[in-house]
């Protein structure tokens, strides 16, 4: 095994490609605003409403 392999960091980028998924799936992957500072709003708000709902899913159980 490569000794500069980094168990922590690759978990962590696991996590962030599955977070991403899942955003482009409930979501879809394309924005709808042209300008780039709208297009970093749409993603937050995609993301704030993404917590949200998970939030609100792990409240149940």
């Amino acid at each position: 095994m490569n000794l500069s392999f980094d168990k922590i960091r690759y978990n962590q980028r696991n996590i962030a490609k599955t977070t991403f998924s899942v955003v482009k799936r409930k979501f879809g992957e394309t924005l709808r605003v042209r300008k780039f500072w709208n297009q970093v709003k749409e993603v937050k708000i995609k993301l704030i409403v993404y917590n949200t709902d998970k939030n609100y899913i792990s409240s149940l159980y």
